[in-house]
């Protein structure tokens, strides 16, 4: 607090001090709805917070889409799209060209007729948002000319592919840009992981996409502490394929598994090769299910080393041994029982 002295002038035997409170740059705020933070800062993309806090910093003043894009150094396009996200997510409302904030009080009337309404409403968007990718060629066009963001995207596509991309590769490339909010570097990479690992299609680099969309994966720093993470796994689950001589492009639940035993229990490859040789042993063939419950099981009892678990395996066909022969003892008492009871007859 900056205390200044205005008049020294004595009054009633004090001093007449006025005061006033210096906040720095917090002498200038504005006000942000709690829902844009509790609700939509993981889906939100990046270009779409930036455009409602611009809106917001300016409520009041009047703009257009040009000064939001010369502010945000974005295309007018763009802009518009980003106003559009807020419209359908219900924190603003477009009446020509004034903005206002949606009428909260006749969004709540009826309670239990809008939860209703809300849940179907949320249905139809999520099928609308995952499910119709419906691009045609002349919106596609008009896109890449308008948007120079789009025209890089769809550059690197064919340059990562090393072919022109079709009309539907560029519809789904679109589809996520669009529909999922998700930055042009993100999407790339996407594109340059899965060229990796060599599935070189635009519908893979969507079906990623989603998941990330799901994950609330939007920007650089969790898309490529995700893409470490992948990487990783996909080593690991290469070295499994190597131990069970089955060899293919690994999938997502592979990669998941492997990443699980190698990377987060520090399962050896001796212990994850004999726990294969014990699958096959046990039912004659490798099986992933069987498999996967023999290295769960070591792992809850703690067994570390291949000694333990061939100690585990001992311990258990002793046991299974016994429990035989028991039956078998049981059975010839049972015999013996039945043959005495048949003399006894005869007699």
């Amino acid at each position: 607090m900056i205390v200044k002295v205005k008049s020294d002038i004595i009054t009633g035997g004090g001093i007449n001090v006025e005061y006033s409170l210096n906040l720095g740059i917090w002498n200038s705020v504005f006000a942000v709805p709690s829902v844009i933070v509790d609700e939509h800062i993981k889906l939100a993309g990046a270009t779409q917070l930036k455009v409602i806090l611009w809106i917001l910093r300016h409520s009041g003043e009047k703009f257009s889409l040009d000064d939001i894009s010369k502010a945000l150094n974005m295309q007018s396009a763009d802009v518009k799209d980003c106003m559009q996200y807020w419209v359908q997510v219900g924190v603003i409302s477009l009446n020509g060209n004034d903005i206002k904030p949606v009428d909260m009080e006749s969004q709540t009337e009826n309670d239990a007729d809008t939860v209703c309404e809300q849940k179907e409403e949320d249905k139809k968007e999520e099928k609308k948002i995952f499910n119709s990718n419906k691009i045609d060629f002349e919106y596609t066009v008009k896109r890449i000319a308008e948007n120079k963001d789009i025209a890089y995207l769809m550059e690197m596509a064919d340059n990562l592919y090393g072919r022109l991309t079709s009309q539907n590769d560029k519809a789904n490339l679109l589809f996520i840009h669009d529909n999922y909010g998700m930055p042009i570097e993100i999407i790339i990479m996407i594109m340059q992981y899965l060229k990796n690992i060599n599935r070189c299609c635009t519908r893979s680099v969507q079906d990623m996409a989603n998941k990330w969309y799901k994950k609330g994966i939007f920007d650089l720093e969790m898309a490529d502490k995700e893409i470490k993470r992948l990487e990783a796994g996909n080593r690991s689950a290469i070295k499994i394929q190597k131990i069970i001589g089955d060899y293919h492009v690994p999938t997502e639940q592979e990669i998941n598994t492997a990443e699980l035993w190698m990377d987060q229990w520090n399962l050896s490859e001796e212990l994850i090769r004999f726990a294969y040789e014990t699958c096959v042993d046990s039912i004659g063939k490798y099986q992933p299910g069987y498999m996967k419950k023999i290295v769960e099981n070591w792992h809850n009892k703690g067994i570390r080393s291949v000694e333990q678990a061939k100690i585990e395996s001992e311990s258990k066909r002793k046991a299974a041994s016994k429990k035989s022969e028991k039956t078998d003892d049981k059975y010839n008492a049972d015999w013996e029982i039945l043959k005495k009871l048949s003399i006894a007859d005869e007699v």
